[in-house]
């Protein structure tokens, strides 16, 4: 057995036969609530015809306990009647209605009461519409997730032919938090790379007996039948995005609804960090919207809620794919087209694909790791502070796989060789080693690739055409002389962006070239794009490895952001959708492909916002206000990448160093 074995446990292996692993002591199994003994009569039958052994999949208590509608109905009405802005938004329809003569004094209090029960109606609708309120559909709770876990093992097992590989130790401090810590709450916070994501943590509580979590999710995802099944089984659907003149009271009846359930008992809660999936393989920049709402309802100390006298603790958990479900998509996206969105024929379509088992289907193997310690959010000054940290945590405790330290080793080559797109693989041996020697001595977490580091070129070469041929052969042509031809860059932008966080601080001082106000710029523009608060420059040394592994990595970011400045010169107002299909539409004559990433154009107006160059709306429009500064931050990044004498360094040193990003 290997070491990686030692440490990780495949929770794909044996789903039917042993739903419920054993890698440590579980807890005591406890009686199954009345209406499921129904199904044991038939569990036997359908143990002999299919080989599941029913009774031991998921044998704990249901949720019946978790919700009390004649409560939570009870509750929504006295938090309904009692909001002032509910009360508010009545009387400014009922001042409307009398101004334009549609009502008469006579029928006001007829027509508060016709406006109070309608508003009633509609926002007590939106809550059956995003969350799971109804007992009856709770008490049916177990069933149903006993039918998705027999549904997705089929299903993963056929994607993830080589498994989701679980950290054990670090799994079993949560384990042991969860079944000795029942007064405290629970704060789920992984990574989000795919769809795929949403069901591993569920998978995950179901196969160790503990009770699953209540999961954050887009609305996106809340499509005709499947949107019902997912919040049966936990999810709640959120809005990205909303006016709240339209919905005045959407943010509060989310809140509410948090706090009836955070005041019913402790939870375990999962949320998305970053907000939606990475679609360009780098960590996102922390979203704390529904965050601030946790925030608030633990820290409200105040208002007597049982939830704030409770301690809740989060967890960073990291995911790493060998190759995302979502893969092909996101390369479209990515080269600037619009993402395909979800619908009931698309979800169905899939799961029908993935249940045929084709052996030509495998997207390798998950890593799933939770963090060493928990985070108290007390430990942090603000909201955003805490995002910043569950980042560098995911960053640090998660899985390097081989296919990313290939795919970076290949682009950095392609862009060294002037994008010459074909080259032997034998050139590839060295750059490999040395970004395996960097990965190896800035983390602890990843020995599985010290064995390559005593690979002779020739083995190298077969781990290569392994890797290509199970997950780039659309994308990389592998010929018989050990050659290959890149087909798609935007592939190994994937990979190489997966990995850019270990050398960031060198790629920035590699490109400032020793210029310590350069290096102060840089720093600034790409804060946001790549999390540069814990950066320490101090420890970090340039050498001729690094300064020939990294010359020029910064620059396909540096044309992405100059070429966003450019495209909003000249422009008053245009919202962002326009205005990113104008930049393809004008066809920029551009020396990286992957400058056309859409994530980096959206930072390059994050960071246009913080300096006060533009600013936006709610409805996603982009205006510029102060022309003369775009201009400025335009010419300064061309001469940047061009490598020309820099203008007006002094004044873009200034700028950034006097406001507060």
């Amino acid at each position: 057995m290997s070491s990686f074995e030692k440490e990780f446990v495949n929770i794909l292996e044996n789903t039917y036969k042993h739903p419920t692993i054993d890698v440590f002591p579980l807890s005591t199994k406890v009686n199954t609530s009345n209406w499921i003994l129904i199904f044991n009569a038939t569990s036997r039958i359908i143990e002999i015809v299919t080989g599941i052994n029913w009774k031991e999949l998921y044998p704990i208590s249901s949720n019946e306990g978790f919700l009390d509608e004649k409560q939570f109905t009870k509750y929504f009405d006295e938090s309904f009647e009692n909001d002032v802005a509910i009360k508010d938004q009545i009387q400014k329809i009922i001042k409307v209605e009398l101004e334009s003569h549609i009502l008469d004094h006579g029928h006001i209090v007829k027509r508060k009461k016709q406006l109070l029960d309608w508003l009633r109606k509609y926002y007590r609708n939106q809550l059956s519409s995003i969350s799971n309120i109804s007992e009856t559909t709770l008490k049916s709770y177990k069933l149903e997730l006993q039918l998705a876990y027999l549904t997705f093992s089929r299903i993963l097992n056929t994607i993830f032919k080589d498994g989701i590989w679980l950290h054990i130790d670090s799994f079993h401090k949560c384990y042991r938090f969860i079944q000795s810590n029942k007064d405290k709450n629970l704060l789920l916070l992984p990574n989000h790379k795919s769809h795929v994501d949403y069901i591993i943590m569920h998978y995950l509580f179901v196969r160790f007996e503990l009770e699953t979590p209540i999961v954050i999710a887009g609305d996106n995802l809340n499509v005709p039948i499947f949107g019902k099944i997912l919040k049966h089984l936990g999810a709640l659907f959120i809005k990205r995005t909303f006016q709240k003149d339209l919905d005045f009271w959407y943010s509060q009846n989310l809140k509410n609804l948090l706090k009836f359930k955070m005041n019913q008992r402790p939870i375990t809660m999962e949320l998305f960090i970053e907000g939606t999936r990475s679609r360009n393989g780098k960590l996102m920049h922390g979203k704390s919207g529904f965050l601030k709402s946790i925030l608030q309802e633990i820290k409200d100390e105040g208002s007597g809620s049982i939830a704030s006298s409770r301690e809740t603790l989060a967890i960073p958990i990291s995911i790493v794919y060998e190759k995302p479900l979502e893969f092909d998509d996101y390369l479209v996206e990515l080269n600037g087209l619009d993402k395909n969105q979800e619908s009931f024929t698309s979800i169905l379509s899939n799961g029908l694909k993935f249940m045929q088992n084709d052996p030509r289907i495998n997207f390798g193997k998950i890593f799933v790791r939770f963090d060493d310690d928990f985070l108290k959010f007390d430990d942090y000054q603000n909201k955003d502070e805490f995002c910043d940290s569950v980042l560098g945590r995911i960053q640090d405790i998660g899985v390097v796989t081989e296919i990313s330290v290939l795919g970076m080793s290949l682009l950095l080559h392609f862009y060294k060789l002037n994008q010459q797109t074909t080259f032997g693989l034998g050139e590839i041996a060295p750059i490999f080693k040395k970004l395996l020697t960097k990965i190896v001595q800035k983390t602890i977490y990843n020995d599985h690739l010290l064995p390559y580091l005593d690979y002779n070129e020739a083995e190298l070469i077969k781990v290569f055409k392994l890797y290509i041929n199970k997950f780039l052969v659309d994308y990389v042509k592998l010929y018989e002389n050990d050659t290959i031809k890149v087909i798609e860059e935007t592939a190994l932008v994937y990979y190489k962006n997966s990995l850019l966080h270990f050398f960031i601080p060198e790629i920035f001082m590699v490109q400032a070239n020793r210029d310590l106000k350069t290096l102060d710029i840089i720093t600034k523009i790409f804060g946001f794009e790549f999390l540069t608060n814990n950066i320490n420059y101090q420890q970090t040394e340039i050498d001729d490895i690094s300064h020939d592994l990294f010359e020029g990595s910064l620059k396909p970011f540096i044309e992405s952001y100059e070429l966003s400045f450019k495209h909003l010169i000249g422009v008053i107002s245009i919202t962002f959708k326009n205005w990113v299909h104008l930049i393809y539409m004008s066809r920029p004559n551009v020396q990286y492909k992957e400058s056309l990433n859409k994530s980096n154009l959206i930072y390059a107006i994050n960071i246009l916002k913080r300096l006060k160059v533009v600013r936006t709306n709610k409805e996603h429009e982009v205006t510029v206000i102060d022309e003369e500064k775009l201009k400025l931050l335009s010419n300064y990044l061309e001469d940047l990448r061009l490598g020309n004498e820099i203008r007006g360094q002094d004044k873009v040193f200034n700028l950034f160093n006097n406001v507060k990003l």
